[in-house]
């Protein structure tokens, strides 16, 4: 949804994260509420305004696939990347020795749409896969 991307966005930017990068996929179900089906300029556009400008202190990269994204976030440094999924068999965030040694990497955090999730492609793709446990 047009909100969650939005919101990610102020976090990042709250944050002190230098970049977001999204993944818009050619076959991707078009839905009236997300951005899917709107054309880059435009997208960024509407992103901009959501995020109450957010954006324009972010450098957002928007990618036709998870492998390009994945190319792209490795070719720009970043060692681990990081698959937030449901709790089975996954890391939990808030861990501690060797099972948080990926917190100490360069890493970019990958999310899935709230209702599908993360892709297999994108699963496949992760160095790390951790939860993030309801703290209420």
């Amino acid at each position: 949804r047009k909100g969650n991307v939005a919101s990610i966005a102020r976090t990042a930017e709250c944050l002190g994260i230098s970049s977001i990068h999204l993944v818009y996929t050619p076959d991707q179900v078009v839905s009236t509420r997300g951005f899917g089906g709107m054309v880059e300029e435009v997208r960024s556009r509407w992103l901009s305004k959501l995020s109450k400008s957010a954006t324009d202190w972010l450098e957002v990269r928007q990618h036709r696939s998870i492998a390009a994204c994945a190319q792209a976030l490795r070719e720009d440094g970043y060692d681990a990347l990081v698959a937030t999924v449901p709790a089975d068999g996954a890391v939990p965030l808030y861990s501690d020795g060797d099972d948080a040694a990926w917190a100490h990497r360069n890493v970019a955090l990958l999310f899935g749409s709230e209702a599908a999730g993360l892709s297999d492609e994108a699963l496949s793709l992760a160095d790390v896969k951790v939860t993030v446990p309801p703290t209420g």
